[in-house]
């Protein structure tokens, strides 16, 4: 241990503890000749030196207790002597909740009077046991006050474990690559340096809730003894996490798949995105036939509870990917890690070896519905059909060539349910081998045409024309004693490669921009139609057409269908589901249609449609306008003038009236006059 030596000045220890006198009786005041200072002997000084002794006992004894003290306090941190004005600050405490890490900034600040001075910081978990997670100390900045690098380094073998007080001390060995740790030691490269070492710490893997406090200790990295006589705390509040299941949460149904499995479950396809939910009933499959994939959400991802599970119908279910002789109607799930991820808890759904329907319902221990999935297991099949979501093509290719896919047939059992596996096929029976030479049916169910597809292939030499039957047969399996078939027929024809091509318009004249419907129809070289599926040419204008002009006979290929191509937009049941594919040309007069056959000698195919000229209209429309409105004007003249004629009729009448009425007027006069005469007479 090296001592704290303290030097003073010479005219200090010469002169005493009073630095003021001394200063004046020594001229030294502010270290420049003071007009103070006097140069001859004069009584008042020497009187202030001779009292001196006296008057500075006390002062004397109470610098010398305050330096043992400070030698005492020195003493308490072995090895660095030199360490003086030592701090060691937290910036703040914490709150997080369990399985988080919560971080906090450590600063450190020590004058080194020698290259030897250091100081170890250390952290301690006030608490027992595992709950009290991990600590790591990693330095993130230093500094000394001479621009000299300062540095932190450790030599404590990793995790090991010592009591301190009720506290657990968990020390790392910090290295060159700057690895985190939970214990350092900050020193300096030059003597008479202040240090400052600024730390990053992490608590961590704390499992339960509660407040913990981290102790930070400084030490002499030799001894172990503290140097401060409190460590600096910090205080963490863990909570526990949120475990509780929100309405985000999802089931996501899938079906058997040898490419499904716990990391990878929904096979390419999204959350939620339920896969078929149709399997064929066995009670001795030991493959899984349904997983149900439970999401649990909430807002901080952090979601986990007990799932129950509950089945009604003939299902079971269980945890295991492989069947065993546990027949569960109900069980719960223990949430895991996997719940906070992308992947779920699965939950594997099994046939009971009955034909029907299953029903699943999901709930959370917190009381959440998660919702239902319904599962259906079919039984031994009882009708064949041809689907009604594909669009049959009936017409082969004749001279020995094998069709595309001519249908679906759609097997059902009991209940109506589709069977989409376990069948096996019959032979394609044809009535004449001499048109259709065989058939087939392919053991792989298509979702997206709800059957299995039919192709068949026409004999070599055969012709076009020509029809035969084609019976489509699978096995029944309520016929135990002897081979037996379901089956269902279908009439095909042949129909030969192209020889003509012909477009045609519905209409022989459009508006500007107006809708057209573009047919082609193509024969064989005997008339009869194409086989389905010939391919059509394609159509260009010498005039600019709105929309996309495209030919389709069927809704999911381009080719012709019974020998007709249009451009209308169908679905793959043949329904037309737009009939405004391309529209007429801007420009008026006529346009044109051109394409090239795809018969042997690509004849050049065309069709001549016309637009009303729009300026023509216009002028015709102007035109017609004009002569409306000279029609109301003489309209108006002739009302006008009549009248006129009726306004001097009823002059011409009103006149005759009133001499009428005057004439009566005076016979009414002599009238009285003479009755007035008689009267007199008769009196007289």
């Amino acid at each position: 241990m090296r001592r704290l030596q303290i030097k003073f000045p010479n005219q200090i220890r010469i002169s005493g503890w009073d630095f003021g006198s001394s200063a004046r009786a020594m001229n030294q005041m502010g270290g420049v000749i003071s007009a103070q200072a006097e140069l001859v002997k004069v009584i008042n000084s020497t009187t202030e030196r001779k009292s001196m002794s006296t008057k500075t006992t006390i002062k004397r004894i109470a610098l010398v207790a305050v330096a043992a003290l400070g030698f005492g306090m020195l003493s308490s941190v072995p090895s660095q002597a030199a360490v003086v004005n030592y701090s060691l600050t937290v910036d703040a405490n914490d709150s997080i909740s369990t399985g988080e890490s919560a971080t906090a900034v450590l600063t450190q600040n020590f004058y080194a009077g020698a290259a030897t001075d250091s100081v170890t910081v250390q952290a301690v978990v006030r608490t027992g046991g595992s709950n009290a997670g991990g600590i790591r100390i990693g330095l993130s900045d230093s500094a000394t006050s001479a621009s000299s690098a300062g540095s932190a380094s450790g030599t404590y073998p990793a995790f090991s474990s010592g009591a301190k007080g009720t506290s657990v001390l968990n020390q790392l060995t910090i290295d060159s690559t700057g690895s985190q740790v939970d214990s350092v030691t900050a020193s300096s490269a030059t003597g008479g340096r202040t240090v400052s070492a600024t730390y990053s710490v992490t608590l961590y893997n704390v499992a339960v809730a509660g407040t913990y406090y981290v102790d930070f200790y400084s030490t002499d990295p030799t001894t172990g003894a503290a140097t401060t006589s409190t460590p600096t705390t910090w205080t963490v509040t863990v909570a526990a996490t949120n475990k509780t299941a929100t309405g985000a949460s999802t089931v996501t149904l899938r079906q058997y798949s040898s490419s499904a499995t716990t990391t990878a479950p929904f096979n390419g396809t999204a959350e939620g995105t339920d896969s078929t939910s149709v399997a064929t009933k066995s009670s001795t499959r030991t493959t899984w036939d349904f997983a149900a994939y439970v999401m649990q959400k909430n807002a901080t991802l952090t979601a986990a509870e007990s799932i129950t599970v509950s089945v009604s119908g003939e299902a079971y279910i269980q945890t295991g990917t492989t069947r065993t002789t546990v027949n569960a109607k109900a069980l719960t799930v223990a949430a895991t890690d996997t719940a906070l991820g992308t992947v779920g808890t699965p939950v594997y759904i099994y046939s009971t070896g009955t034909a029907g329907s299953a029903t699943l319902t999901f709930t959370t221990t917190s009381g959440l519905a998660l919702g239902t999935k319904t599962v259906t297991f079919t039984g031994n099949v009882t009708t064949l059909a041809v689907s009604s979501t594909y669009q049959p093509r009936t017409i082969v290719r004749a001279g020995g060539y094998t069709s595309d896919t001519l249908m679906y047939i759609k097997a059902t059992d009991a209940n109506g349910n589709a069977i989409r596996s376990g069948l096996t096929w019959g032979t394609v029976l044809s009535s004449d081998a001499t048109v259709i030479a065989s058939g087939s049916v392919s053991s792989t169910y298509s979702s997206t045409y709800g059957g299995y597809a039919v192709t068949a292939t026409s004999s070599t030499g055969s012709t076009s024309g020509k029809s035969a039957t084609l019976t489509i047969r699978v096995v029944d399996p309520a016929v135990t004693t002897s081979t037996s078939y379901i089956t269902i027929t279908q009439v095909v024809k042949l129909g030969g490669s192209i020889a003509k091509e012909v477009i045609t318009l519905d209409k022989s004249g459009y508006d500007a921009g107006e809708a057209m419907v573009v047919t082609v129809t193509a024969t064989d070289s005997l008339g009869n139609p194409v086989y389905d599926g010939a391919a059509t040419p394609s159509l260009t204008s010498n005039k600019a057409l709105g929309g996309t002009l495209t030919l389709t006979g069927h809704g999911v290929a381009s080719g012709y269908l019974n020998g007709k191509a249009t451009s209308t937009v169908k679905d793959t049941d043949g329904t037309v589901l737009n009939t405004d594919g391309v529209f007429a040309p801007a420009a008026g007069g006529d346009f044109r249609l051109t394409g090239t056959s795809g018969n042997a000698t690509a004849d050049v195919i065309t069709v001549t449609g016309s637009v009303v000229d729009g300026s023509s209209a216009a002028t015709d429309a102007a035109n017609e306008a004009t002569d409306a409105a000279n029609a109301a004007a003489e309209a108006a003249d002739a009302a006008t003038a009549a009248a006129q004629d009726a306004q001097a009729a009823v002059a011409e009448l009103a006149t005759k009236v009133a001499s009428l009425i005057a004439g009566i007027k005076a016979q009414i006069t002599s009238l009285t006059n003479l009755v007035i005469k008689i009267q007199k007479k008769v009196k007289a």
